[in-house]
């Protein structure tokens, strides 16, 4: 809660890094990127992220443009499947990296070949029975430590199942099982910044050439679910996000999923939660009253009765003691709704 004692920044004097991919993110007005590169030496996954100020409507900045720009000494799209060699960085205690501008002869870039293959088995995963926790083992997140790039991992692919897409959540899915047997879902979800970001990755898929994949791991209704970053093929990386493509291509459809009353009554709580917050507890309308009390409802048509009474005891502080008195139960329920929320998705039958 109170910090890990590690240095705000520390200084890498000679530092190796190996890009996992990249992820383009951002607003109306801006574009960011954020380049995942692991740190063998240390067991460790950092980010480098850029920003940029987005055009306007008849050019939109894309992933696909994105890749064209220049980032030490070479574009994005080079970077984001390179191995970097830097004299001049500085990672801070979130597991940023920061390159100086001022040094860009001291940094060197090239292609990440079968680099992902020599990754240290804490960042290369190839059984994900042994190398993951298990979710009880896990802390919940609003007690981890901060890191840019916690859970990014390499998968290695020991086979590939069918590809199919979801368009109720715009996501791409794949079956992928790991040299052990294991299997784990790859989820792509669609990126309005990146219009080829789901394309590209299917087309690797359906050939079945697919040899490692890096992305975020995380639990997902009892399963493992793998957010990709960059697929790695015997013949080259392909990042996603920065790929070329309209978005036009064609995907099977999946049948749509059964639906999860328990996530979708917690998600209803949290977004009127985060409503009330939005407007201010001295500022709330009849409308944000009437949506806790749906809320708290729902919460305990699905059995969430504990989650429902913290809803409840803000809803009443409002009524009876005013704002003053709310901070603390609206703390409280948001608090108990987070971490149930996450919880069930680790592992719904834990209840």
């Amino acid at each position: 809660m109170l910090g890990t004692g590690e240095a705000a920044r520390t200084p890498l004097r000679l530092v190796r890094l190996t890009a996992l991919g990249c992820r383009i993110g951002g607003t109306q007005t801006e574009r960011t990127a954020a380049v995942h590169l692991a740190h063998p030496s240390a067991g460790i996954v950092l980010t480098l992220r850029r920003r940029w100020e987005a055009d306007d409507d008849r050019s939109p900045l894309t992933g696909e443009r994105l890749g064209a720009r220049r980032l030490l000494g070479t574009t994005l799209r080079t970077l984001a499947a390179s191995d970097v060699v830097s004299e001049n960085t500085t990672r801070t205690a979130g597991c940023a990296v920061e390159i100086s501008r001022g040094r860009v002869a001291a940094t060197t870039v090239t292609p990440v070949g079968s680099a992902w293959q020599d990754l240290p088995p804490g960042l290369r995963i190839d059984d994900l029975a042994a190398q993951l926790p298990a979710p009880e083992d896990l802390r919940p997140g609003l007690v981890r430590p901060r890191v840019e790039a916690e859970s990014v991992r390499v998968l290695t692919v020991g086979k590939v199942g069918p590809v199919r897409y979801d368009p109720a959540r715009q996501r791409l899915e794949a079956t992928l099982q790991d040299p052990a047997g294991h299997e784990a879902l790859l989820a792509a979800t669609h990126n309005p910044y990146c219009p080829g970001a789901l394309d590209a990755p299917a087309g690797a898929l359906r050939t079945g050439g697919i040899l490692q994949v890096s992305g975020s791991l995380r639990y997902e209704a009892g399963g493992i679910v793998i957010d990709p970053l960059a697929v790695r093929t015997p013949d080259r990386v392909l990042v996603p996000d920065l790929a070329a493509g309209e978005g036009d291509g064609a995907l099977p459809v999946a049948p749509a999923p059964p639906p999860d009353p328990l996530t979708a009554a917690a998600d209803e709580a949290l977004t009127a939660l985060a409503r009330t917050a939005r407007r201010g507890l001295r500022n709330l309308t009849g409308a944000v009253p009437a949506d806790l009390d749906r809320a708290c409802a729902g919460l305990r048509r699905t059995g969430l009765r504990a989650a429902a009474d913290a809803l409840a005891a803000l809803r009443d502080a409002l009524r009876a003691e005013g704002p003053a008195a709310a901070v603390s139960a609206w703390a409280d329920a948001t608090i108990r709704l987070a971490v149930t929320r996450e919880l069930h998705q680790r592992s719904p039958d834990a209840g």
